[in-house]
């Protein structure tokens, strides 16, 4: 008796899915083969199984006529079973060597090793491992790898910038949303979307160096926050989006005693503040026609609710970060804007550019008219 027939008699509800299997490997049609066994990873009753003895018996035996994709993905499964990291990544280096000739599957399997060195503080190994693969997706471009992979690597990066040993936001902020780009979210549980929502949203909230939010405000992720105990931090980040000073003070005053617990609020008060001025003065700016950006600092100190002696700061820190450009007319108190920065648009935000691009229809049509009107030999 082979192992797939001991194995077919011992778990009847799979014997039919095993069978095949036994006929797939004597016809050597590996493809066919490859998706029965994708079936039974994703089978609870066969994962409560030993995948060990299934590999070492059976799959082991035509590992390198699979596609390298699938069995990456199949020794990671695999690799879960054995007891302590240790052999687990013994196991998986020794499957490298099967994956010796196709990069894709090697780099999948080493992300796997990577979040297991990230369970025992291996943060040089990882940070190496980082670096290198960036290197090689920069010279090769995204378009040459599968997203699985890509997706796999920004999950290895987020983990790798969020462990409290590197702790850093802005590149966990990048990192996580170029795993979205890469990643399909019916892949992931709710609990996993709304993890990963408030995760991102308090990087973009408390890194300093982070002043643009639409794209995370825009995606489809930052609803699972929603309806949640996280729903605040929604709404917060609508409001810094928005830069509306009066829509952030009613989600702090609604939700005042949920946020005041969040340590992000007394630690970093300051740069919260700032972020939300700065913001403010953005959106000010924006609002305003291209050929109508001279704002007086009065009209800036109403709008942001600050002195007129901070205006002047505020507008130069703007210039600083890149986020506009113009020039302060000290003398008449004036910010004389030239330049802001490209927004990711919220619905209300389109609706106002599409109000203004109806005006400036308007004017063209205006300008047409007096010219046929005033010029009418030319249009004879």
């Amino acid at each position: 008796m082979t192992y797939i027939d001991k194995l077919s008699q011992d778990n009847p509800d799979l014997s039919g899915e095993l069978l095949q299997l036994k006929t797939l490997s004597e016809r050597k049609l590996w493809h066919e083969l490859s998706i029965i066994v994708e079936q039974l990873f994703d089978n609870p009753l066969f994962l409560n199984n030993e995948l060990i003895p299934f590999y070492t018996n059976f799959l082991k035996q035509f590992e390198n006529k699979i596609d390298p994709i699938k069995f990456a993905l199949f020794a990671i499964t695999i690799s879960k079973q054995y007891p302590n990291m240790e052999e687990r990544d013994l196991f998986l280096e020794q499957c490298l060597v099967t994956l010796k000739q196709n990069l894709e599957g090697r780099m999948l399997v080493r992300f796997e090793i990577s979040r297991n060195k990230l369970m025992t503080n291996g943060f040089e190994f990882v940070k190496e491992l980082i670096e290198t693969t960036q290197n090689i997706i920069n010279e090769k471009g995204t378009s040459f790898f599968k997203t699985i992979v890509l997706s796999s690597f920004y999950n290895v990066c987020c983990l790798y910038y969020k462990n409290e040993s590197v702790n850093s936001s802005l590149e966990f902020y990048q990192s996580g949303m170029l795993f979205l780009t890469f990643t399909d979210l019916e892949k992931m549980t709710k609990e996993e979307k709304t993890q990963l929502a408030f995760e991102l949203g308090i990087a973009a909230l408390s890194d300093p160096k982070i002043f643009s939010f639409g794209e995370l405000v825009k995606h489809e992720i930052l609803i699972h926050l929603k309806d949640t105990e996280h729903e605040w931090l929604y709404q917060l980040l609508i409001a810094y989006h928005s830069g509306d000073m009066e829509r952030y003070q009613q989600v702090i005053d609604k939700y005042s005693s949920t946020i005041e617990k969040n340590s992000i609020f007394t630690d970093k008060s300051k740069l919260l503040k700032d972020k939300l001025i700065t913001s403010c003065l953005i959106e000010l700016i924006f609002k305003r026609p291209s050929n109508d950006r001279n704002v007086k600092f009065d009209e800036i100190s109403k709008a942001l609710n600050i002195s007129i002696e901070e205006v002047e700061f505020v507008s130069m820190k703007a210039m600083s970060l890149g986020l506009l450009k113009g020039k302060i007319d000290q003398v008449n108190k004036i910010l004389r804007v030239t330049w802001v920065i490209t927004r990711v648009l919220t619905n209300e935000q389109i609706k106002i550019m599409k109000n203004r691009l109806g005006l400036w229809t308007e004017k063209v049509n205006e300008k047409i008219l007096l010219l046929e009107n005033e010029t009418p030999d030319l249009f004879k």
